[in-house]
């Protein structure tokens, strides 16, 4: 036991004590802000208080002066949780510790976006490293001369070494009771813990279920390279998933040779078509929405992973599902895949992007996906808005390359925040319509009201260049606004895709999502067979077309809920196919399947 007479209690005993409170508050609050446990808070306290022993239990074995490595942990998990956050805010998924290699943290719009999105409630995360200062300076004498008897720092190691396990053991007891038809036994639960954790559905699944000492040993063992060998089993699942989908192709002849451009619109949201008085908000997206020429259609699930636009790119570009754990392209940019431009043999294929292109790796990627030529950082380049610049770039690019061509455009204008105007405002202090809403959503519409201005001056660019008539236009989000940034009215997990002078004439009603938009190009495009060089067998990706033999009904988001019928549908557990989907392109990307 502890004698009180041998030393000053403040620093001995009160300070680990306040240490380990102060944290655990924190855990909480970073818990809280996250919606981690929400409907069963009893495990967010639970794991709290255990994660915040763990992380300062080397308070008692280590040596005096080594306590204050102390305020590294302190720091480190402070910074690790204002990340988080941020990510969580900005994209509704955790940041993987990978994402760190793609270079996107240090891009300006994502940085401007992160500090527009702190709130007076992360003062809970931020304020306990300050609070406990007083309290290190008042007994910092104790804390860095007093030594623990032996036995006590031989205990403080068994159970900092005991915790993992106890917070293992818990979550498989409830996986027990949670999933009795995947774990009907302990060594079942045991395994199915241990698979979620390997390969967890998504990474906040880890500090949910499982703590932030394993979040944080997870993000760690991200830094470490990906490689995944299949099994032949695994190889088998892939062939049969993938000859299943090639069979399901309505390829439509009269577009073979057509020009096509894909542009992928930043955080465009389905919403916008739903608005009082979209005439004078969005139109000309309002106008080639219900043109009686075009497919139009509003409920495109974003899938997007961690990887936020990367990861919409590469559904778009390969018809492949994104990682759930960590962006693809901080290990997997430079993999072979089959995409869109290797499809369209014989087009000039180009890029044309707004940001630097060290941003998630896109000179990398460009490169993987088949493109001849990358034109980018953009945004800055002009004095006609970051959009407009864009569509400038694109356009005098028009000049320089031949027919047939395809060209993916992604814009950027649109990107959160929305707490300040992005735009001179142009739709005017006498719009009810606009003066109705908060401000946060009235400027992501101006936003939206300035992107469709620029499109509508690029669609008039290519009329009066003549290429218009000979180009199938694709427009779709590369995901859905962040939630935390607009208010219920606007916010939607889904993005609409319209399709011009495609011949198809179609007002798709049903749920779909990103990755159907691949096989769906195929078939407008008039692709009936895109043959893989390395297996010598048909490609149409994960997906299914819109205007296909079997049209999809529903989608699964990288977070495991299912949408149909335009909303969330309650039985996910229901759609094993879509859970295959998702299984198999994991394992397609982490093994690099089609490398040759």
């Amino acid at each position: 036991m502890l004698n009180p007479r041998e030393y000053n209690c403040g620093g001995v005993i009160w300070f680990p004590i306040v240490a380990t409170a102060l944290l655990t508050i924190q855990i909480i609050a970073f818990g809280k802000i996250c919606e981690l446990s929400a409907s069963r808070p009893q495990i967010l306290y639970l794991n709290s208080v255990l994660d915040a022993i763990f992380l300062l239990m080397p308070y008692i074995f280590l040596p005096p002066k080594w306590r204050r490595t102390l305020w590294i942990i302190e720091i480190a998990i402070t910074c690790l949780f204002i990340t988080e956050i941020i990510h969580y805010r900005n994209f509704g998924i955790f940041y993987s510790g990978a994402a760190i290699f793609s270079s996107n943290i240090f891009d300006p719009i994502v940085l401007k976006s992160s500090a527009a999105l702190i709130k007076t409630s992360d003062l809970w995360i931020i304020a306990p490293p300050f609070l406990l200062i007083p309290f290190y300076i008042m007994w910092r004498k104790d804390i860095l001369s007093y030594r623990y008897k032996k036995s006590i720092r031989i205990f403080s190691a068994v159970l900092m070494a005991a915790i993992p396990f106890i917070l293992f053991g818990t979550a498989t007891r409830r996986a027990k009771a949670w999933y009795p038809e995947e774990a009907p036994t302990y060594t079942e639960a045991f395994k199915f813990e241990c698979d979620r954790l390997a390969s967890p559905p998504f990474i906040s699944y880890i500090a949910e279920d499982l703590g932030i000492t394993f979040l944080t040993a997870k993000l760690l063992t991200d830094l470490i390279p990906d490689t995944y060998t299949l099994s032949d089993s695994e190889r088998k699942e892939i062939e049969q998933l993938l000859h299943s989908k090639s069979a399901q192709n309505n390829a439509q002849p009269a577009n073979k040779g057509k020009n096509l451009i894909l542009i992928i619109v930043e955080s465009l949201n389905s919403t916008v078509f739903d608005i009082p008085d979209r005439a004078s908000i969005i139109p000309v997206l309002g106008s080639l929405a219900h043109d009686n020429s075009t497919l139009f259609a509003p409920f495109i699930t974003t899938q997007c992973g961690p990887g936020g636009s990367c990861d919409g790119q590469l559904m778009y570009n390969t018809g492949l599902l994104p990682l759930k754990d960590k962006p693809f392209p901080a290990y997997f940019a430079d993999s072979d895949y089959p995409s869109l431009a290797k499809a369209l043999n014989g087009y000039t294929s180009i890029e044309v992007i707004g940001e630097n292109p060290k941003i998630w790796n896109h000179m990398v990627t460009s490169k993987s996906y088949g493109y001849t030529n990358l034109i980018h950082s953009l945004a800055e380049k002009g004095n006609n808005g970051i959009d407009g610049n864009i569509f400038n770039g694109a356009i005098a690019a028009l000049d320089t390359i031949h027919q047939p061509f395809f060209m993916e455009i992604t814009t950027l204008a649109m990107h959160s925040p929305y707490t300040e105007p992005k735009t001179s405002p142009k739709l005017g202090k006498n719009n009810p319509t606009v003066n109705s809403l908060e401000p946060r959503d009235r400027n992501y519409i101006e936003a939206t009201h300035e992107f469709d201005i620029q499109l509508g001056k690029f669609l008039s660019t290519l009329k009066r260049k003549n290429l218009y008539g000979n180009t199938i236009i694709a427009i779709t989000g590369d995901h859905h606004a962040p939630h935390a940034s607009l208010s219920d009215k606007l916010n939607t997990i889904f993005v609409p895709l319209i399709i011009l002078n495609s011949g198809t004439h179609l007002k798709y009603k049903e749920t779909a999502g990103q990755i159907d938009i691949f096989p769906t190009l195929l078939d407008i495009m008039g692709i009936e067979s895109y043959v893989i060089p390395m297996n010598v067998k048909e490609y149409r990706g994960l997906g299914q077309s819109l205007i296909g033999n079997t049209p999809p009904v529903c989608a699964m988001s990288a977070t495991g809920k299912v949408y149909r019928e335009g909303k969330e549908h309650q039985n996910s557990e229901a759609y094993t196919d879509l859970e295959q989907s998702w299984k198999t392109g994991q394992l397609i990307i982490r093994s690099r399947y089609f490398n040759r």
